[in-house]
């Protein structure tokens, strides 16, 4: 491997670690409470992902109705079924997609 190969492979691997520790740092807020809850009806039912009424824009709804893209609350389920209610664990668990969204980005860029 060339040395500015290496070089942009550990740019994009430290950047990623950054953003995964900087996004575990916070709470769950804003979309993720959302999410969270469509990951925890996952890992109960995973058949039946939108089985539940989510409280949105000031009043319950059918969880159909709120979008959510449907790899992230599978990936999050595997995280709650594996680490139990750690939200530090299940952020850290997100460090493929930082990865790729690092990796892509700086593929764009060169």
């Amino acid at each position: 491997m060339a040395p500015a190969a290496r070089s942009s492979t550990a740019f994009v691997l430290i950047l990623a670690c950054g953003m995964t520790a900087l996004n575990a740092a916070k709470p769950l807020v804003i979309d993720d409470a959302a999410f969270h809850r469509y990951a925890l009806q996952i890992s109960e039912a995973p058949l039946d992902p939108y089985g539940f009424e989510i409280f949105w824009y000031d009043e319950p709804a059918p969880a159909n109705r709120v979008l959510s893209p449907p790899v992230v609350p599978y990936w999050w389920a595997i995280a709650i079924a594996a680490f139990g209610d750690r939200p530090l664990l299940w952020k850290l668990w997100f460090f493929p997609f930082v990865w790729l969204l690092v990796f892509c980005v700086r593929r764009l860029a060169e």
